[in-house]
């Protein structure tokens, strides 16, 4: 593996009448002057025209030196450097299908609707597709099953189904009779997942084109074709694993792929490459079952659904111990049920003068248990690389079957095949291992923010802070530290933390000692609550998880982003742990420290977000300023000043 000199002449053909690129068997060139001519078309086309930026162009002659070489590309790009058109323009001219996946709704949306569009503007002839999980998508069959009125009968079990949801699903069939796309997320209004559900259908459910009816006029089916027709897909990343665990079977073919936010791909292939099964799906699944037989055979079904009763209490069980072992007796009778049950729905007698609709669920059915069949079964033969864990999602108890490591299968299955570029703001060291990239076959870039961070931003490390595992002295002092910056920024805070509860009681105790808005995650929609955040000047956010990244406040609104304690992950965390055994003595090293690091550099670059803005980040873990490892956290966030002097912040926060 070799860093990429931005400095050596990358490969230059003189342009071909088709858009600037020159194909062989073997080779294809982006002529490096065409894409930076199309770069700086693309600038002086925004607002206020634009600038010419150092790092963009650097990262694009990168990218172009990738796609002429058929060679993998890591590029990290600090905030700033415009890394969606850094890609997307020799892509543009490259003339090789690019899938490009991002692991956030955000993004996938601000490359739909501005940068792609943007670019395929001054592109002749490039075209550009969004493709998501079928289960997005209106199907026509189910809507046909459940009929006009969308009553009870439409749901999948037999619970009493609440009048507005059955509304739902009627406000849901009558916008179905305008949209061009069938997609979920044009509703233009907000439905619960169980309506949603009603009239949408998984992979697994799905009749297939073939056997389908309305397989012409399917709205997911017209989606595949736009995008099998298509120079650029957008996806998000999940769906891209999801193609590789069909073999393949979701996208079409295509040479490239470019993962943007790519600190996220591991974790999310390692969950989609697995499986995972609750009790509310065999129950869902035996009401599928239930619908597609006859109502002579229609107690068959109880011994699933008691033994979805009784794996359910067992996994709550193992939950409350912190175990997984013994489930294995559970999770093999119910595979016994679900056999039995597949065999009395193939042994169905079909009713005399059944409709298409009645044949359809029993096809549906059928999928389901078929699935439901090899899920469990992986469940039960664990491989040598598999790991089974529990998880608790509001009160549903889930068994999930994660891969270990992922390195192995994409080297095989995919790095031969297709040329692939990762881009992050920040990109862990163990990207490449982890991944599985040949050393010899990867350039790696690092292109620096063009904001000014050394005058515009403090890192301020409370290192006179006692331990954070001693709740009892740590906390009082650190609301404490909390209340005066939060007072000194005059709101216009990101409070940033690990754990929910500790969340919620801390922004409890501040708002009783500060006099402005305190918003707290999870008492509204996250877009609500940016939202309100962003219009908000004195208002501050306090928030765990999802907020650590993709979140982009720019201008006043924010001037300090806090963060409680380095983002560790549990040490209970059984993915976590399970690498930390595979890395032996280097566990640390090689799992905690990169994660955490990349999860504090996250957290840190939501405050940059312009040019003009200013600001703080303060870490209230004295761990960033005393421990052995802080040199290598510290070196991976953007070049701020450094303080341990809290007077100092509110100094530097009093003159924004």
């Amino acid at each position: 593996m070799k860093s990429f000199d931005p400095d050596e002449e990358f490969p230059y053909v003189e342009p071909a009448e088709d858009g600037g690129i020159f194909l062989d068997d073997d080779l294809i060139e982006v002529s490096a002057e065409a894409t930076l001519d199309l770069l700086e078309s693309i600038a002086a086309a925004l607002p206020g025209g634009g600038e010419s930026r150092e790092g963009q162009q650097q990262m694009a002659g990168a990218v172009a030196a990738a796609l002429s070489r058929k060679r993998h590309l890591i590029v990290e790009a600090g905030t700033g450097v415009g890394k969606s058109l850094a890609y997307l323009t020799p892509v543009a001219l490259s003339g090789r299908r690019t899938v490009i996946a991002t692991a956030t709704k955000n993004l996938q949306d601000q490359l739909a609707a501005k940068d792609a569009p943007l670019v395929a503007a001054r592109a002749p002839g490039l075209r550009t597709a969004v493709l998501k999980g079928r289960s997005n998508y209106f199907c026509l069959q189910r809507a046909e099953e459940v009929g006009p009125a969308g009553g009870q009968a439409s749901f999948d079990d037999d619970a009493e189904v609440p009048k507005t949801m059955v509304d739902q699903v009627r406000r849901i069939m009558d916008w179905a009779e305008e949209t061009s796309t069938g997609e979920r997320d044009e509703l233009p209004f907000e439905v619960d997942e169980r309506a949603w559900r009603t009239v949408s259908v998984t992979p697994q459910q799905c009749l297939g084109r073939m056997q389908c009816k309305f397989g012409e006029e399917c709205f997911a089916e017209k989606a595949r074709e736009r995008a099998a027709s298509s120079d650029i897909i957008i996806v998000n990343t999940a769906l891209y694993g999801a193609h590789l665990a069909t073999d393949g079977n979701i996208l079409p073919t295509h040479d490239v792929v470019i993962f943007d936010e790519a600190h996220e791909v591991q974790d999310i292939l390692a969950r989609l490459l697995g499986t995972s099964i609750e009790p509310s799906r065999i129950r869902a699944t035996a009401g599928l079952v239930r619908q597609a037989l006859p109502p002579s055979q229609r107690d068959d079904i109880k011994p699933l659904t008691d033994a979805a009763d009784q794996l359910s209490d067992q996994l709550d069980l193992a939950v409350e111990l912190g175990v997984v072992e013994g489930l294995t007796p559970e999770l093999t009778l119910t595979l016994g049920n679900i056999g039995a049950l597949l065999n009395a729905l193939q042994t169905a007698v079909k009713p005399s003068g059944a409709d298409a609709a009645t044949e359809a669920r029993r096809i549906r059915a059928t999928q389901a248990i078929t699935h439901l069949l090899g899920d469990l079964d992986r469940l039960v033969k664990l491989g040598a690389d598999e790991l089974i864990w529990i998880s608790k999602e509001g009160t549903e108890t889930i068994i999930n079957l994660s891969l270990i490591t992922v390195g192995d299968i994409l080297r095989e299955s995919l790095w031969p095949s297709v040329t692939a570029i990762f881009t992050s703001a920040t990109i862990p060291d163990t990207l490449s291992k982890n991944l599985g990239l040949p050393t010899d076959q990867t350039d790696i870039l690092n292109v620096q923010s063009p904001f000014d961070y050394p005058n515009n931003a403090l890192l301020y490390v409370a290192k006179h802070l006692p331990d954070r595992k001693d709740e009892t002295t740590y906390t009082p002092k650190m609301i404490d530290e909390l209340v005066t910056l939060i007072e000194a920024a005059g709101g216009r805070t990101l409070a940033l933390f690990t754990n929910r509860r500790y969340m919620e009681s801390v922004a409890a105790e501040v708002a009783k000692r500060i006099d402005t808005p305190v918003l707290v995650q999870g008492d509204r929609a996250k877009a609500k609550l940016l939202d309100m955040f962003r219009s908000d000047e004195s208002a501050s956010l306090f928030a765990v998880a999802s907020f650590w990244q993709g979140v982009d406040v720019p201008g006043k609104s924010l001037s300090l982003v806090t963060v409680d304690r380095l983002p560790f992950q549990p040490p209970t965390d059984p993915v976590g742990k399970a690498r930390r055994e595979r890395a032996g003595d280097r566990g640390f090293y090689e799992v905690d420290l990169p994660r955490a690091t990349m999860m504090l550099a996250q957290g840190a670059g939501r405050l940059i977000r312009s040019a003009e803005d200013r600001g703080v980040v303060a870490v209230f873990d004295n761990r960033l300023a005393t421990a052995t490892y802080r040199h290598q956290i510290l070196k991976r966030l953007p070049p701020m000043k450094r303080t341990v002097t809290i007077n100092d912040c509110v100094d530097f926060l009093k003159t924004i």
